[in-house]
C-alpha cells in the first residue's frame, strides 16, 4: 500500500489565539494577564484555528481523477474542498483525576469523563480553495475563529469532500455526530443502492415480478385446436390442446415438490389422433422438446448451481435465441399431423415473445405497458413501473445495480391450474459467487449493495502549545515538515501539552489524514490465449464428450471490457474511529452484536475499462488505474491471527466477437460476466521473510507511521493480555487487505483458465437449432507483494 498523504489533509491544523491568559492547574499561583479575548465565565479564550493542507506524495481514491484529487500535486485538478466539519476539543485528565493528561490522542472512551465542546465548523473550506500544484503555498492555510476552552490537550476531527457528483461517482455516507462528545454515539454508514422500504425498492421488486411473468407465460404457451385437424387419414378431434411443456418429462424432488431436478425431452409426441399408440417423436416436436429442456434448465455443478443471467440485456439475448429457434419450427412444412401440431403452437410462442420483445430489432424489449398487458398483472403488482420505459439495461441505469444482481431461478409451481415451473428471481445469491466455499449454504442478499463511501477525513491528535503569537506564515508547510520536531518552527512550542493561560497560540501536533482505505486496480493478460470450459461442459453434458476447450486470443486490445468490480466482505457501518461496527439499525437484534461484514460494493464508474492487447505468450500491458474508496476492514475478533480474506468479483463485457462457455454455461458474445479473485492479507512475499514468517508476524509488509498512532488502538485490557501495558492506546500494527489512509494496490490478471471460472450465464439455445440438421498482485509500499493468485474463481 501506499500511504494516502495526497492532500491528506494530512495536513496540518492550529489553532492561534491573539493573546490570553487564564488560569489552569498548573499555573494557579501565577499572576498573569487575561487576553482581550477570554472570557472568565466559560473559561474560554477566542483563538484563531488554523488549517494547513499538506501535499504530500501523488494518491487518488474513487473512479476518475477529478473526483478523487488524483493528480492534484501535479496538474490542474480542482481541489473539491471540506464540509460537514466537526472539530471536538478534549480536556483529557489522569485516571485519578489528579491533572490533565496531555500528549494524549482518543483510543477509547476516556475516563473521567472530560469535558468536550464541539465546533461545528460546516463547509470550512471551498472547493478550489487550495492549489497544492501552484507555487503559492498560502493557499494550502486558512483561519477560522474560535473559542478554545482552557486546558484543552487534545482534538478530534471529521470532515467529507464536498459532494458535487453523483452517489455512483462520489460515493454516498449517512454522517452522525454526537454533539456532547460521546464517541459512540458517532458513526458512518454507507448507503445502500436501494434503501429499504423506498419507493425505488418496490419499482425493483415489481420489475422482477414483471420480468418473471413475462418468462412464465412464455414458457407456459400452449395451443388448443379450433377444428378437426386431418392430413394423411389421420385427424386429431377439435379442442385438443397442447402445452410446451407437454413436450417434456419434469421431475420433481420427492420432499419438495417444488424442487425441480431434471427436465427430460420426451421421446413419444404429446398429441396424437385418438385410438393410436403415442408415436416416435417426429422432428419439430423434437426440436420443441430440447428447446424447452435447455432454456429451462439450470445446471448444478459441484453443488454450484449456474448463475442464470436476468439482466435486461442478457434476457434479450436469450429470447432473441429462442425466437430464431422457434421460428424456424413456426416456418417449418409439417408432413403429419404432430408437426403441425408443433408449428401451430411454435407460433403461439414466437406472438407471445413478439409481444414483450421487437423481433424485428434483435428482440429489443417493448414498452413495459405491453408487458403489463401480456402478463396481466394487477395494478398494485405494478403500479410504480412506468408504462413508457423499457427494460433495456436493468437494473444498471434504472437503479445502479450490477447486472450479476439479478440471477433467474427456476422452480415448480405445483398450485392447481398451474402446475408448470416458473421463474422468479433469486433472494440471495450463494456465496461462491464471490468465492465462498462450495456448498456453502450461507448467501448474499443482493439488497446488501451499497455505494462506496465518500472521501472522508480524520484527525485524531495531541497539541502544541507556545507563549509566543503565530501567524500564518510561522508554521511549517507539508507533512513532512510539520511532524518534524526539529523543524526550527517549533522552536519555541512545547510538544504535548495543554493550553495553559499564558498560551497565545495552539497546533494539533498530528496531520489530519484520509479516513477512508483505497483500492486501485488495473487488468492484464498473463497469456497470448485464453480457453474457455468448453471441454468439460460437453463431457458433463455429452457422456463424456471428448472436444477440446474454444480459444480466443487476445492479441488484439478491447476483446474483453472491464465494466465494474464489486468487493465483498464490507461493514456497512463503521464507528468514531472509521472500524468496523455492530449498528443495531442495519445489523438486527437478533444474533451476536458484531460487525457482519455482510455489504457488497459496486463501483461501475471505470473511466477507462479497455485491456491491453497481449504482444506475446507472457500477456501485455496493464488497463488504466480504476479507484475505489472503501472502509478499513479490521475484524476486532481476529486480532492476534489471520485478517478477513476480501473477494471481489470483476465485471467483464465480452467483446470478442465469440461465446464462450464459462463456469457453467455459454456466456454470448456482448453479454456481461463475472470472475472472482481472493485478497489475502496473509499471502504477501516480504523481502527476506519465509511464508511461515509473514503468517506469524503480523505486522511484515507494512510502512507503519512512525510519527502518530493510527486506528486500531490497543485498549487498556488488550495491552495486559498481550503482557506490554506500554501499548495501551498505541497502533495495533497486524496489517489486513484495506486499511484507512492506506492504498491497496491489486494488478488482476487473466490467465490462461480464467474464462472457465466465468459467472452469469445463458442457456446455449445454439445446440437445438444444430440439432435441426486474476491472478492478484497486491502490494502495499516497501516490499508487500502477493505473490500472483490467480483470476480463477477466488478459491
Amino acid at each position: 500500500m501506499k500511504k494516502l498523504q495526497l492532500l491528506a489533509y494530512a495536513g496540518a491544523i492550529a489553532l492561534l489565539s491573539t493573546g490570553f491568559t487564564a488560569c489552569s492547574d498548573d499555573n494557579l499561583t501565577q499572576e498573569v494577564t487575561p487576553s482581550p479575548g477570554y472570557n472568565p465565565e466559560t473559561n474560554e479564550v477566542n483563538a484563531d484555528f488554523v488549517f494547513n493542507v499538506s501535499t504530500g506524495t501523488g494518491s487518488t481514491t474513487r473512479m476518475s481523477s477529478e473526483n478523487v484529487q488524483a493528480a492534484i500535486t501535479s496538474s490542474n485538478e480542482v481541489f473539491r474542498g471540506i464540509d460537514n466539519a466537526k472539530l471536538f476539543t478534549y480536556k483529557i485528565r489522569n485516571t485519578d483525576n489528579s491533572g490533565v493528561k496531555d500528549g494524549w490522542h482518543i483510543a477509547y472512551a476516556p475516563t473521567p469523563t472530560p469535558v468536550v465542546k464541539m465546533f461545528d465548523l460546516g463547509n470550512v473550506m471551498g472547493r478550489g480553495s487550495i492549489a497544492p500544484a501552484s507555487t503559492d503555498k498560502t493557499k494550502s492555510r486558512r483561519v477560522v475563529e474560535l473559542n478554545l476552552p482552557v486546558e484543552t490537550n487534545t482534538l478530534l476531527f471529521y470532515g467529507k469532500a464536498i459532494k458535487d457528483g453523483t452517489d455512483v461517482t462520489q460515493g454516498a455516507v449517512d454522517m452522525e455526530i454526537s454533539a456532547n462528545g460521546n464517541m459512540n454515539a458517532n458513526f458512518f454508514r454507507l448507503k445502500k443502492i436501494i434503501a429499504d422500504g423506498s419507493d425505488t425498492q418496490t419499482e425493483f421488486l415489481q420489475s422482477e415480478t414483471l420480468i418473471s411473468a413475462v418468462l412464465n407465460k412464455i414458457i407456459r404457451s400452449s395451443y388448443a385446436l379450433p377444428a378437426d385437424l386431418t392430413m394423411e387419414g389421420r385427424t386429431i378431434p377439435s379442442g385438443r390442446s397442447v402445452k410446451w411443456q407437454d413436450y417434456v418429462t419434469i421431475t420433481r424432488d420427492g420432499t419438495d415438490e417444488t424442487k425441480i431436478t431434471s427436465i427430460v425431452a420426451k421421446t413419444t409426441e404429446p398429441v396424437y389422433p385418438s385410438g393410436e399408440s403415442a408415436p416416435a417423436m417426429k422432428a419439430l416436436g423434437e426440436i420443441l422438446a430440447n428447446t424447452y429442456v435447455t432454456f429451462n434448465t439450470i445446471y448444478v455443478r459441484n453443488s454450484q448451481s449456474e448463475l442464470r443471467a436476468g439482466s435486461g440485456p442478457a434476457i434479450k439475448r436469450m429470447m432473441n435465441d429462442l425466437y430464431t429457434t422457434i421460428a424456424a419450427v413456426r416456418d417449418a412444412s409439417p408432413t403429419n399431423v404432430e408437426e403441425t401440431m408443433a408449428k401451430r403452437l411454435a407460433g403461439v410462442i414466437c406472438n407471445n415473445i413478439a409481444t414483450c420483445f421487437d423481433t424485428s430489432a434483435g428482440c429489443e424489449w417493448k414498452a413495459n405497458s405491453n408487458l403489463k398487458t401480456f402478463t396481466e398483472l394487477v395494478d398494485a403488482q405494478v403500479n410504480k413501473i412506468g408504462d413508457d420505459e423499457k427494460f433495456t439495461d436493468f437494473p444498471k441505469t434504472e437503479f445502479n445495480l450490477p447486472y450479476g444482481a439479478t440471477i433467474l431461478q427456476i422452480s415448480y409451481n405445483p398450485t392447481l391450474g398451474i402446475s408448470a415451473p416458473e421463474y422468479s428471481y433469486m433472494g440471495a445469491i450463494p456465496t461462491y459467487a464471490m468465492g465462498g466455499s462450495s456448498g456453502s449454504t450461507s448467501a448474499f442478499d443482493p439488497s446488501n449493495w451499497v455505494y462506496a463511501p465518500e472521501l472522508m477525513y480524520f484527525g485524531n491528535s495531541p497539541i502544541r502549545v507556545t507563549d509566543a503569537t503565530k501567524s500564518t506564515a510561522d508554521y511549517p508547510d507539508g507533512t513532512t515538515n510539520w511532524v518534524d520536531n526539529d523543524n526550527s518552527l517549533w522552536s519555541d512550542w512545547t510538544d504535548n501539552s495543554h493550553v495553559k493561560s499564558t498560551t497565545r497560540s495552539v497546533a494539533m501536533r498530528n496531520c489530519i489524514n484520509y479516513a477512508n482505505a483505497l483500492l486501485r486496480m488495473n487488468v492484464k493478460y498473463g497469456t497470448n490465449v485464453l480457453k474457455d470450459n468448453n471441454h468439460q461442459i460437453q463431457y458433463e453434458r455429452n457422456n463424456g464428450a471428448n472436444e477440446p476447450d474454444n480459444v480466443i486470443n487476445v492479441q488484439n486490445a478491447g476483446m474483453f471490457q472491464l465494466t465494474g468490480i464489486a468487493i465483498g466482505g464490507v461493514n456497512r457501518s463503521v464507528g468514531w474511529n472509521f472500524l468496523p461496527r455492530y449498528d443495531a439499525t442495519v445489523d438486527g437484534t437478533s444474533g451476536e452484536q458484531k460487525p457482519k461484514f455482510g455489504c457488497m460494493v459496486y463501483d461501475s464508474a471505470i473511466p477507462d475499462g479497455t485491456i491491453p492487447m497481449a504482444t506475446g505468450t507472457a500477456g501485455g500491458g496493464a488497463s488504466a488505474y480504476n479507484y475505489t474508496l472503501l472502509w478499513d476492514n479490521w475484524d476486532d475478533d481476529l486480532k492476534g491471527s489471520a485478517q478477513r480474506v476480501v473477494y471481489v468479483a470483476l465485471e467483464f463485457k465480452n467483446m470478442s466477437g465469440k461465446d464462450f462457455w464459462g463456469m457453467n454455461n455459454l456466456i454470448r458474445k456482448e453479454g456481461t460476466f463475472y470472475i472472482t479473485a481472493k485478497l489475502d492479507p496473509d499471502a504477501v512475499s516480504v523481502e527476506g521473510k519465509n511464508a511461515q514468517q509473514v503468517i506469524d508476524d503480523k505486522s511484515l509488509g507494512i510502512t507503519w507511521p512512525d510519527t502518530y498512532e493510527m486506528p486500531p488502538y490497543y485498549t487498556t485490557d488488550q495491552a495486559t493480555a498481550d503482557g506490554d501495558q506500554t501499548l495501551d492506546s498505541k497502533t495495533i500494527k497486524e496489517r489486513r487487505v484495506f486499511m484507512q489512509d492506506y492504498m491497496t494496490d491489486v494488478t488482476f490478471v487473466l490467465t490462461e483458465n480464467s474464462l472457465k471460472h466465468a459467472l452469469v450465464a445463458v442457456p446455449d439455445l445454439r445446440s437445438t437449432q444444430i440439432s435441426l440438421g486474476l491472478s492478484v498482485d497486491l502490494k502495499w509500499n516497501k516490499g508487500l507483494v502477493f505473490d500472483d493468485v490467480k483470476l480463477e474463481g477466488g478459491q
